[in-house]
Formats: structure tokens, sequence, C-alpha cells
């Protein structure tokens, strides 16, 4: 069997990390690489991050700036490719 940590325990690590001073090298993601993991048949869809992710963030105590700067400043700070 593949040990995959749940979402849950991904939010925590992920708030940990940012709570040790890494937010700003924080990036998550996700994949669909398949037909069956979009929503018309059935999977979670390109939008399960902003869907299902974002909301059990805020749930477990994320302020939206956090948010934020995972979802919008960071990703944009990486892909810039700037020294």
């Amino acid at each position: 069997l593949i040990d995959m940590p749940s979402d849950a325990k991904r939010i925590a690590d992920i708030l940990w990390l940012a709570n040790e001073g890494y937010s700003s090298k924080i990036l998550i993601a996700h994949d669909v690489c398949t037909k069956v993991q979009t929503l018309k048949y059935g999977g979670w869809g390109f939008s399960y991050i902003l869907s299902f992710i974002v909301p059990r963030m805020l749930q477990r105590g994320y302020n939206q700036d956090l948010i934020n700067k995972i979802l919008i400043s960071n990703p944009s700070q990486a892909l810039a490719f700037t020294k």
C-alpha cells in the first residue's frame, strides 16, 4: 500500500511550516491526469484545492493573508524565474 498523508495531516503540516517561518517557501498543487479524476467522470476535478482545501484551512485557523500567500504570491514568485 502507498502511505499517503490525509488532507488534514497536510493542512496541519503546512500550518506548522508557516508558523516555523517558512510561509514564503510553501507551494501546494494537485494533479488531474486521467479523465476519471475530472468532475464529469466523478473525480475531484481541477478545483479541488479551492473547493475543498481552502475551506478546511480556514476552519483550522489559517488567515486569509496566509492562504493568499500560499496560493497567489508564492507561485507568482516561484514562476517568475528571477534571481
